[in-house]
């Protein structure tokens, strides 16, 4: 996009459009943070272990890692604002559905759909911001759009486990998740603009040639496979978080939504201080760095055996992962600037890809070992994403 269309870009946008963003990737988390926080209660309700309910969310990662192929290329041909809503359609469609699951089968479907709405929302978010802002003030609305993130998660823990003290793991959806979709909806359709330059040049664009260009490029395809392995490790600690808390140390549920709201607070301190740090840090680096750090916090969480050392551990990965996050994001997002949206889709495949290994393969150790084996798998696997990040990907402008 050049700088007239970005300036006119600029002047379209309303006092709405960030905000508007804001909550859309709001509306990411509480599922997934319903789903940790209430694993044992829907294991339970179903007559299953953990390490099975926790399948959920690799069936959610791995329905998102196969919509994001669909949407790289749906990206050039529709807009941008029009697979926003279509995104949020389906993450409302999906609070809706799982609320009435009657068997394990069910919920595993209908969760699933919040893997597709992911696919639409994530990279959309990103492509938009793109569209109509660049320099400092794209920097400035993508830093608050991340903020959401762990925003979402402490609303989220606070009110899911409120909510569901007053029934069952089932009401939040109706009462808490249903209806953020809904306010986002509305604020997308009002607050929006479409990108007018897509709508121009989108139907003389090869819908393969980004895919061409990102998968042929050593330093772009670097940050995708850095990203599956970084969501593997830090995400899968994150899926069986909780349930390590909950049953090795017998902790409340009311002590776990706490532990949820520090480790938002620690994700927004880790993205606040990457900002900072990425005007004298390259971006590769700072990633490395943190996948580093994260690799070995997850290894000594869930291996000493001390409540409080194992909290403020799990604390510090999620300092690490507001690094990781923020600095992937803007490494990855100018790798290729013709192909923003097929990129930024390929980087939320990457994304569940991650997750669909960290929760599936980390499931199976639960069932077989025991949490200190979870630790060293995902620490491996933190390690593994520092080396192709630092020695592979590289910074372009």
């Amino acid at each position: 996009m050049d700088n007239d269309s970005t300036a006119i870009g600029e002047e379209r946008t309303g006092s709405f459009f960030v905000p508007s963003l804001f909550l859309s990737r709001f509306t990411m988390n509480p599922p997934s943070t319903l789903l940790s926080l209430l694993l044992i209660e829907i294991g339970l309700t179903f007559g299953l272990q953990v390490g099975i309910v926790g399948q959920i969310s690799a069936a959610n990662s791995f329905v998102a890692l196969i919509s994001s192929f669909m949407v790289g290329a749906l990206s050039v041909r529709f807009s941008h604002k029009r697979l926003l809503l279509t995104g949020l359609l389906f993450r409302g469609l999906s609070a809706a559905t799982c609320a009435f699951s009657t068997s394990f089968n069910t919920m595993l479907l209908f969760f699933s759909l919040n893997g597709i709405g992911g696919a639409l929302i994530s990279p959309m978010t990103m492509s938009l911001t793109a569209d109509h802002f660049q320099g400092e003030k794209r920097a400035n609305a993508i830093g608050w759009i991340i903020m959401s993130m762990p925003v979402s998660s402490i609303i989220g823990s606070l009110a899911i486990n409120y909510i569901a003290s007053f029934g069952s793991w089932r009401l939040p959806f109706l009462a808490f998740i249903l209806p953020i979709n809904i306010l986002s909806l509305i604020f997308v359709t009002r607050g929006v603009p479409s990108s007018q330059s897509q709508r121009t040049h989108s139907g003389d664009i090869d819908i393969f040639k980004g895919f061409t260009e990102t998968l042929t490029t050593k330093t772009s395809l670097a940050c995708l496979i850095g990203t599956v392995f970084s969501a593997a490790s830090i995400g899968g600690f994150l899926v069986y978080q909780a349930s390590f808390f909950r049953q090795r140390y017998l902790v409340s549920t009311d002590f776990v939504s706490l532990m949820f709201i520090g480790n938002a607070l620690c994700m927004a301190f880790g993205s606040r201080i990457a900002g900072r740090f990425m005007r004298s840090v390259e971006s590769r680096r700072l990633w490395a760095l943190a996948m580093i750090l994260g690799g070995v916090s997850i290894v000594s969480a869930l291996m000493i055996p001390n409540l409080w050392i194992s909290l403020m551990l799990a604390l510090m990965v999620n300092v690490q992962l507001g690094l990781a996050f923020t600095s992937a994001n803007s490494l990855t997002l100018d790798q290729v600037p013709s192909f923003r949206g097929t990129i930024m889709s390929l980087f939320t495949a990457g994304n569940s890809m991650g997750m669909t290994l960290g929760a599936s393969l980390g499931g199976m150790i639960l069932l077989r070992f025991d949490y200190g084996s979870l630790g060293l798998f995902l620490g491996l696997l933190g390690f593994l994403a520092a080396l192709i990040v630092y020695f592979w990907a590289h910074e372009r402008t």
